[in-house]
């Protein structure tokens, strides 16, 4: 009689433990991004073992956006805070911080990446504008940028949740397979855009560029984040002419006043080239760099 309690006991507790075990491997965790191509990323590794929110659109500037009470409830309740970093959110992340209490660590993708146009000690100075002293934070317009973040992301999923570690890796190995793969084949479509002269309102494409070496023969931004003055534009009028730019682009956040004066000065199409996309579950990486050089290649017709 003993033996068969102790046997009914233990058969309890072994379905206790895997109804518990059970139930945390189906509990998802919930990340919060402050981008969305971070959110569309994380998408293809964690699948639909994770809730994912953003905080901004894809057509928003990444430097401006509000701390809204609806944003600090998703970080207070995230178990994985992600963000590029580099002081890009210096405007509005430290506030989401500081009123959900939040007591994790933040993933700095930036961190993870070569990055560019790091200013000297001199130039970091406001009289220059939104200067950024750790690089230019715009980083994901560059593909061996998403493999480094998504490796990084991949290992800070193993400390937030174990159990689905293996399900993770199998997921960004694929991802990376195909990248490569999509990358390669991109690379080799858009060669005509090496060496093409193009004009940009901010430095938010150089990324872009320095990957498919295209030539940047301006910005319309005089000083980074500041608007440009008259002076300043009539002199790109005269400089753009003699280098034969075949376009001025600007992303959907960018004033268009600047661009629309040089087009009209000039006669060079100006044309709007998406920076981001929504996070809805649908769009991929693999959509946004297409989009991208779609809509470059569309402007040079």
């Amino acid at each position: 009689m003993i033996k068969s309690f102790k046997y009914v006991l233990a058969l309890l507790l072994i379905m206790n433990f895997a109804i518990s075990y059970s139930k945390a491997e189906e509990k998802k965790i919930n990340i919060f991004t402050c981008e969305p191509e971070w959110a569309i990323l994380l998408q293809e590794i964690v699948k639909d073992k994770a809730n994912i929110d953003s905080a901004i659109y894809g057509n928003q500037n990444p430097h401006f956006i509000q701390a809204k009470p609806s944003l600090i409830a998703k970080v207070k309740n995230s178990n994985m805070l992600v963000c590029t970093g580099a002081e890009l959110e210096i405007g509005w992340l430290p506030m989401l911080i500081e009123k959900s209490a939040y007591k994790k660590s933040v993933v700095y993708v930036s961190n993870y990446v070569k990055m560019l146009d790091i200013p000297s000690k001199d130039e970091i100075d406001r009289k220059n504008g939104d200067v950024h002293p750790f690089g230019n934070p715009h980083i994901h317009l560059h593909p061996e940028n998403i493999k480094a973040i998504a490796s990084a992301l991949l290992e800070k999923l193993k400390e937030v949740d174990s159990l689905n570690y293996d399900f993770y890796k199998k997921n960004h190995d694929e991802f990376i397979k195909k990248w490569d793969e999509k990358i390669l084949k991109l690379k080799d479509k858009y060669k005509v855009l090496n060496g093409v002269n193009i004009v940009f309102h901010h430095k938010d494409f150089d990324y872009l560029t320095d990957w498919l070496k295209i030539n940047k023969v301006a910005y319309l931004e005089e000083k980074a984040g500041v608007s440009p003055s008259a002076v300043y534009l009539r002199s790109i009028v005269d400089k753009i002419k003699n280098e034969k730019t075949k376009l001025i682009i600007r992303a959907p956040y960018s004033d268009k006043d600047a661009s629309l004066f040089i087009s009209n000065k000039t006669g060079i199409k100006n044309i709007v080239v998406p920076y981001s996309m929504d996070y809805d579950g649908k769009n991929t990486i693999f959509d946004l760099y297409d989009n991208i050089l779609n809509a470059i290649e569309e402007g040079l017709k």
